[in-house]
C-alpha cells in the first residue's frame, strides 16, 4: 500500500493499493451469484463476488525442463530489447509528457534465467508488463480527453454566444458532434492496434493449465511488442533519411 500527500499542505491525496496474485485456483462456485445482477450493476453496488475455490495442479513435467529454460531465454532476451526501447523514447512519441516519462522504468531490466520450479519471478515479470499496458492505455485516455476537450471548446466557440464550461457535445451543432464521434472512434481503433490491452492478455494467461503454456503465450506477447517497436523505429529511421535526402537536394542559396 503506498500513498500520496500534497507537497505543500501534506494532505493525504490517495491510497493505492497494489493487488498480487498468490496462485492460479479453480473456482467451484459462486457464493452470491446475486451480486453479479444486473439491477445492483446498475446501482454499482460495491459488493464482490465470493467464490470457492481450489488449488490448481501444476502439470508441468521434467521432461519439459530443458524446453522452458529456452523459452525463458528467449523471453528474457526480447523482454530486455523492449525495456531498452521504451527507455529510449520509442513508442510514447504520441503520448503525455509525464507518461513517457512513467514508460521509462515500468520495464525494468532483468538477468539470468527465471526460476524453473519457481513461477514467482514470472509473475513478477507479467505483472510489470500488465503495469505497461495500464501506462500506456493511461496516457492515450488522457491525450483523448485532451483532443477531444479543445475539439468542443473550438467548436463551441465558433457556435458563436456565450461559452459556457463544461460544453456538453449535445448542445453542439450536428456537424460538430459528429467530429467528436470520429475522434473517439479513431482513439479506439488507434488503441486497438496496439493490442496492450491490460485485461484479456492477462486472463488468457491464467486459464493455460500448464506453466511452458503460460510461458508460450507470454513470448508471444512481448515479441508482439519488440516487433512493433522496432516497425515504429525503422519508419522513423526512414522519415528521416528522406529529410535528409530533401535538404542535400534543396539548392544552395549562397553559391
Amino acid at each position: 500500500m503506498d500513498s500520496q500527500t500534497d507537497p505543500v499542505s501534506g494532505l493525504l491525496l490517495r491510497i493505492l493499493l497494489t493487488c498480487e496474485a498468490e496462485e492460479l485456483v479453480n473456482i467451484r462456485n459462486i457464493q452470491n451469484p446475486e451480486a453479479a445482477k444486473w439491477e445492483n450493476r446498475l446501482q454499482r453496488s460495491e459488493e464482490y463476488l465470493i467464490a470457492t475455490v481450489c488449488s490448481r495442479p501444476n502439470k508441468t513435467s521434467n521432461s519439459q525442463h530443458s524446453s522452458i529454460q529456452q523459452l525463458t531465454q528467449a523471453i528474457l532476451e526480447e523482454y530486455n530489447q523492449v525495456s531498452q526501447m521504451y527507455k529510449d523514447g520509442m513508442g510514447a512519441e504520441a503520448l503525455p509528457p509525464f507518461t513517457r516519462e512513467r514508460l521509462v522504468d515500468v520495464l525494468p531490466p532483468r538477468s539470468g534465467p527465471l526460476a524453473i520450479d519457481n513461477e514467482a519471478s514470472f509473475w513478477q515479470m507479467v505483472q510489470d508488463w500488465q503495469t505497461l499496458c495500464y501506462t500506456v492505455r493511461e496516457g492515450h485516455q488522457i491525450r483523448l480527453v485532451s483532443d477531444r476537450n479543445e475539439l468542443l471548446i473550438d467548436a463551441a466557440i465558433a457556435k458563436g454566444g456565450p461559452l459556457n464550461l463544461p460544453v456538453h457535445v449535445e448542445d453542439l451543432l450536428l456537424e460538430d458532434r459528429q467530429k467528436v464521434q470520429e475522434l473517439e472512434v479513431s482513439a479506439q481503433q488507434q488503441w486497438l492496434l496496439l493490442r496492450l490491452d491490460p485485461t484479456m492478455d492477462f486472463q488468457v494467461l491464467l486459464s493455460f493449465e500448464t506453466y511452458k503454456e503460460r510461458l508460450q503465450y507470454f513470448a508471444s506477447m512481448v515479441r508482439r511488442e519488440r516487433i512493433r517497436l522496432e516497425r515504429l523505429l525503422q519508419t522513423d529511421q526512414r522519415g528521416k533519411k528522406d529529410i535528409d535526402k530533401k535538404i542535400d537536394k534543396a539548392p544552395n542559396k549562397s553559391a
